[in-house]
């Protein structure tokens, strides 16, 4: 792989480096995989020969099925009267216990959103993977308020070049504390290439 130029500084650098080594600016250019010009990673076609851009392409098998395997191990803020079941001789000799369940309290609407996508949708990057048809969102939101937020979701819709949704990419985070900036990395699953996206969901809850 060749090196890219700085849009920043100047300075030559490798372009699988993901940040400038000189300025620490991110590096947002790649190489042309057909005739090595520099280009864009959002571009969807190199300026020099057009040929399309080819994003690149995840092999690591493990990291899916640990993803998956977390997503459903998260505890999410919502309780179920079914997190426990009862074995069948016990029920018959004792009646059921009821189990307190944690009530969402409602956040009143401040003036300013409590929770802000930085920069909108324009400061977050996608990178589709053809090899395992998903997609990662990455981004960053702020809590604007004072209060930590047991909860925090962000969701986009994919859709394809006929502006047909295709999946849904999402993360969530706990613990979010006032004024602190969350990184996020939204990953979706797609039936078909996701050539654009628009986010559906920022939400966030605190139980008091």
């Amino acid at each position: 792989m060749g090196n890219v130029t700085c849009p920043s500084c100047g300075a030559e650098f490798d372009s699988k480096e993901k940040k400038c080594p000189a300025c620490g600016a991110k590096n947002n250019l790649k190489l042309c995989h057909v005739c090595g010009a520099q280009m864009a990673k959002g571009a969807k076609r190199c300026p020099k020969c057009g040929a399309k851009n080819k994003k690149p392409i995840y092999k690591r098998g493990w990291f899916w099925v640990l993803l998956v395997i977390l997503l459903f191990a998260i505890p999410w803020p919502f309780g179920s009267e079914s997190d426990s079941e009862t074995p069948a001789s016990a029920a018959q000799t004792e009646p059921p216990q009821e189990q307190a369940t944690p009530t969402a309290t409602p956040i009143p609407t401040p003036e300013v959103e409590m929770l802000e996508l930085v920069g909108g949708i324009e400061g977050t990057e996608g990178e589709y993977d053809s090899f395992g048809s998903s997609i990662h969102i990455t981004g960053q939101v702020k809590n604007n308020s004072d209060k930590v937020l047991d909860y925090a979701q962000i969701r986009f819709s994919l859709y394809d070049a006929n502006g047909n949704v295709v999946g849904t990419a999402m993360d969530n985070i706990v613990n979010l504390g006032g004024g602190e900036i969350w990184s996020f990395d939204a990953l979706g699953i797609t039936s078909g290439e996701a050539e654009s996206y628009k986010m559906t969901e920022l939400s966030g809850n605190y139980f008091g």
